[in-house]
């Protein structure tokens, strides 16, 4: 005759609920000895920290004394400020290719503002994918206007292809882009009305309209891009590279990375494999004498776009060029 116990399997119900006990006791184990690795390792990184701060200080004082100037450890944000201010009372006449943020616009006397075509561009370019693609419904008026947008954008970057053969250096050719520049402005004015209010398709207008015109300013000067896309791609050492100057709290640190980052980047902008390049530099430079006494074409011959620059110091890596 079958027991109460036997139809309910106590001994099977109990141990269905041990194994969840058994296995949350594991998980907690194992959060414990997470925990006390991450106490461990920010332990560790204070340690040295700390050591680095005692030995830094003398070495900051010895450099000081060496170059006659102070360098002051500045607390978190007045670096960027200071550096920013100098920046700014030391600007030359040219161009600033950037996005439409305020604080571009007043950087001193003789440098005109332009934005950045590829900025202007994306917001439509996000509302054609998020809706399909180029081929918009007709009952969808904002992915209609935003692929026409993106086709106009396409026409302008086509007719800035450089040319062969253009004998006035691409003056007429930037001509006519900054025409077309003008015109796609008007149009996106003209069509901002049509869009549905405070959807993304109108504040792309709205923006494309605004900042348009500064690109079609400076579009009759060859030298100036549409955007600056190499640049902010060349930009992504800095980024991914900032964990490991969270001890450079000086001006004088900032100028050395700064430095570093110039010479390294405009190497591999030129296709050289930077490490070969500085090793170069660094040999065979010194040789030549002081520095002062150097010759425009002793220097010339090491810089990174110099036919002097010999094939080993070329890269031929793809991802190098």
């Amino acid at each position: 005759m079958e027991t109460t116990r036997d139809i309910l399997d106590l001994e099977g119900l109990e141990a269905a609920v041990a194994a969840p006990a058994a296995d949350n006791a594991a998980l907690a184990e194992q959060d414990r000895e997470m925990a006390e690795s991450e106490r461990e390792r920010n332990a560790r990184i204070a340690e040295l920290e700390s050591e680095c701060a005692r030995w830094r200080e003398p070495c900051m004082a010895e450099r000081d004394a060496r170059s006659g100037r102070k360098s002051e450890s500045l607390p978190k944000g007045q670096l960027l400020l200071e550096v920013f201010n100098e920046v700014e009372a030391s600007c030359a006449p040219g161009t600033l290719v950037a996005d439409g943020h305020a604080a571009h616009d007043g950087l001193g006397e003789g440098v005109r503002r332009s934005a950045r075509g590829a900025r202007c561009r994306r917001g439509f370019v996000e509302v054609v994918e998020a809706r399909g693609g180029m081929g918009a419904a007709p009952s969808d008026p904002d992915g209609r206007l935003c692929a026409e947008a993106a086709l106009r954008f396409r026409a302008l970057y086509l007719a800035d292809e450089p040319q062969e053969g253009e004998a006035d250096g691409g003056l007429a050719r930037r001509a006519r882009v900054s025409a077309m520049a003008y015109g796609l402005a008007e149009w996106c004015r003209s069509k901002a009305p049509e869009a549905m209010p405070g959807l993304k398709a109108r504040r792309a207008l709205l923006y494309a309209a605004e900042r348009m015109p500064q690109v079609a300013a400076c579009c009759t000067d060859p030298r100036v891009p549409l955007d600056n896309n190499a640049l902010e791609r060349r930009c992504k050492a800095f980024a991914t590279g900032r964990k490991n100057r969270r001890l450079c709290d000086t001006l004088a640190g900032a100028e050395a990375s700064a430095c570093v980052y110039s010479l390294v980047e405009t190497a591999r902008a030129n296709g050289l494999e930077p490490h070969a390049w500085l090793e170069r530099v660094l040999a065979e430079m010194p040789g030549l004498g002081e520095p002062q006494a150097l010759s425009e074409g002793d220097v010339a011959r090491f810089l990174p776009w110099s036919d002097a620059v010999p094939e080993r110091c070329r890269a031929f890596k793809k991802d190098m060029r």
